[in-house]
């Protein structure tokens, strides 16, 4: 899983969709002035950072949490799934990752590409401990996949169940 999504998100730098550039990319310059007082100064909001081109792909992740790669019928499975379907046929569907018992710890590695004790997921968030690879909070050099798109213009969001932290 990890080569194809990391093919997914390279791919298109080396097409020539997105640049090359070195992550982390450095963090834009801050035009704001802070003057003496409140009144004295000038907020000026960071400008989004422009780096994709016009043709960049369109990216759409979906995760399905706790039904299982054979429940529906776009990978096999007997419920109908039509719009899945639809969206995983006009794209690339990955139905093979490194999964675990829980969904947190999948979930973590699957978004960041990586194993799930490496990002401190090892267990569900609620029984997070100080143990290495338990803390429950992905760190900041695991980038997740939409860390990884916004710093390149993307804009990302996730929506439902989440236990996965930062």
């Amino acid at each position: 899983m990890l080569d194809k999504l990391v093919s997914a998100i390279f791919l298109p730098v080396a097409m020539g969709q997105l640049p090359g550039a070195s992550l982390p990319m450095p963090a834009l310059p801050i035009e704001s002035i802070v003057g003496p007082t409140l009144k004295e100064s000038v907020n000026v909001w960071p400008k989004k950072r422009q780096v994709l081109k016009k043709d960049a792909p369109n990216i759409l992740l979906i995760i399905n949490d706790d039904i299982g790669f054979g429940a529906g019928d776009t990978f096999g499975g007997p419920i109908h799934t039509p719009s899945l379907t639809r969206v995983a046929k006009r794209g690339i569907a990955y139905n093979r990752f490194h999964t675990t018992a829980i969904c947190s710890p999948t979930r973590a590695a699957l978004l960041t590409g990586r194993n799930s004790h490496h990002v401190s997921a090892g267990q569900i968030t609620e029984y997070a401990s100080g143990f290495p690879g338990y803390t429950g909070k992905i760190p900041k050099t695991c980038a997740t996949v939409a860390k990884v798109l916004s710093n390149y213009g993307y804009d990302t969001a996730a929506f439902g169940k989440w236990h996965n932290t930062p």
